[in-house]
């Protein structure tokens, strides 16, 4: 039987990667590492009632936090993500297409560059998740 946590990691992996970039699913990097990387998390959202009050669906949040080294860089992945992503499965549970729900576009990040002293560009992409149990 999978359990909650094997449901927000089947949803987390079905966000497209990029290979130059490193990823972090559910966690944050460690303090000494640099980008390019991809921070995926998944946060609950609420639920889906009948009108009789029934649970049928649990609601979830599933965003990705891109940083790189050039707005183009994060842009592209950007545009991978929003073009790839796919339906999660995961035993145990009947999962919904993931809706997208925002893009922050391209922006700098408070992190800045030790070799550069310039600011990180970050996007971040967030999609809804329609889930329940079998």
């Amino acid at each position: 039987m999978s359990t909650i946590n094997d449901l927000a990691k089947a949803l987390r992996e079905s966000i497209p990667g990029q290979p130059s970039f490193a990823r972090y699913d559910g966690i944050e990097p460690p303090a000494n590492a640099k980008p390019p990387w991809i921070i995926t998390s998944v946060t609950g959202r609420g639920l889906e009632e009948s009108e009789p009050h029934r649970l049928t669906a649990m609601q979830s949040k599933l965003t990705a936090r891109i940083v790189g080294l050039t707005e183009d860089q994060v842009n592209f992945a950007a545009h991978v993500m929003l073009m790839g992503i796919m339906t999660a499965e995961c035993d145990g549970f009947v999962i919904g297409a993931p809706v997208f729900y925002s893009d922050s576009g391209a922006y700098a990040a408070g992190m800045t560059s030790s070799d550069t002293a310039r600011r990180y560009p970050v996007r971040v992409i967030e999609w809804h998740v329609t889930w329940s149990w079998k």
